[in-house]
This record gives C-alpha cells, structure tokens and sequence, in this order.
C-alpha cells in the first residue's frame, strides 16, 4: 500500500536503470516537475530544460505547462532519438529491455511473465514518445500495455481463463460445422489487431457464439480491448520464441 511520500516508480527510471544508464543533467536549483513523466523534481536532482522541435506532436500528454518545461534526470537520459527509435516495441523489466515486436516473442513473455515492476510499449507509427507516457505494471494479473496513444489494462486472470476454455470451445464449433477437417480456430474473436480501425475488433465470431452457453458468452462479453489482444497473442498458433534484449550504447 502507498502512504504519504512514497515515491511511485515511473516508466523513464526503470527504462534508465534496465538499460545500464544513469540520471543525466544539472543539479535543480529550484523545485520543478517533470513535464514528461510527472516527476517531483526536488533541489539538487538532476534535471534539464526541455527543448522540443516544431515536429513535436505531444503536448496533449505532457504533465506540466510550466514554462520553460523541465525534465527530470531519467527523461533527459532517454531523450536522445537513438532510445526513442530502440523502444519503440519494447518489454522494460528491472534488469533488461526485451523486443517486443513480433508475435512469437510476445506470447513467450505473456508465458513467462517477469517478476514486476515491467514496462510494455507498442508503436503503432515510424516514431512516437512512449516510454514517459506508460503506467508502470505493478502485478502479473493486472498489465497495463500502451499500443500508439492509446492505453489498454489487461486482467490476466480472464486471459488465462480462455486460454483453458478454448481447446472446449474449438471442439464443440468442430462438432458443429458441416464440413470435419482440421480446425483454423485458434481464438473467438473476428479480428485481433487493435493497430487499425478495425470495426471487427473483439467482436466473436458467428460460429464460436452458436456453441456458448449463456455463462460464457457473458464471460466473452467482458474482455476489454487489452485482454482480446493478450488473448488472440497467448492463442496463435505460433511456437513462442524468447525475445532477444535490446542494447542501445
């Protein structure tokens, strides 16, 4: 439980301390906050002015409008393009930065989650600020996953939960069809990829609806964009893979 003057770790000092960095800056001789993550800046922490291009598309996310805007040391640090451009697609634990970019190595960290604190980033451009911008997961049944600038929790619990139902659910819609043959069900929903403006998104599938009972399809019926997109990840039938670790110098 948090009490008064606990400091809350945020995303930008377990991204510097995973990635073997250090605060950058100049002592502050006044208190600031950080206008990108939030961060007290106390006297004497380090920190720096923040100093954007006309290219910068972010201030509906920036924490502070003070001005001139100031960051806190661990922002500074990862303020150069070459961080930005290497955690575009990224998985921030404690110790390491994993490549979080292709299917295989995703369902290999959703089946092996790391002991929290994490961080969890997907870029849905060339080039975006996401680290900054990204609650730090505290649990391995609550994750909090930042796909382009939209935020998605997901309650691993439910996840799990389909994951165990779904080899029931694939034999009942096989009993079902017309035609036998091997079945290309690997998850319920029309459409897994929350990159785009699918209106299909989350949506069950005909078939799969015509075998629930009314439990599960209430059950269904819950999952947010978050679980729908961990879920069809944890369900493809591609083999998981660990993920390589990103080192940027």
């Amino acid at each position: 439980m948090m009490t008064a003057g606990t400091k809350i770790l945020r995303a930008p000092e377990l991204t510097v301390k995973a990635l073997g960095l250090k605060p950058d800056g100049a002592p502050a001789l006044e208190p600031h906050t950080c206008t990108f993550c939030g961060e007290p800046i106390a006297v004497g922490a380090l920190c720096g002015k923040l100093e954007v291009g006309a290219t910068f598309m972010d201030d509906a996310y920036l924490t502070s409008r003070e001005k001139p805007g100031w960051l806190c040391g661990f922002c500074l640090a990862l303020k150069p393009k070459r961080f930005m451009d290497n955690t575009q697609q990224a998985f921030i634990t404690s110790s390491a930065v994993f490549k979080f970019g292709r299917t295989e190595n995703r369902k290999w960290l959703l089946e092996n989650l790391p002991e929290p604190p994490f961080v969890i980033v997907s870029s849905d451009t060339n080039s975006q600020h996401m680290i900054w911008k990204t609650p730090v997961s505290r649990s391995r049944d609550v994750l909090y996953l930042r796909i382009g600038w939209r935020m998605f929790p997901i309650r691993m619990p439910i996840v799990r939960h389909l994951v165990m139902q779904m080899p029931s659910i694939q034999q009942r819609v096989e009993s079902s069809a017309r035609k036998r043959g091997k079945s290309t069900l690997y998850h319920p929903f029309l459409s897994a990829e929350p990159f785009v403006a699918d209106m299909n998104f989350g949506r069950i599938k005909t078939n799969v609806l015509a075998v629930l009972n009314e439990e599960e399809r209430a059950f269904l019926n819950e999952f947010g964009p978050g679980e729908v997109w961990a879920a069809c990840v944890l369900l493809s039938p591609k083999k998981a893979v660990e993920p390589e670790t990103i080192n940027i110098q």
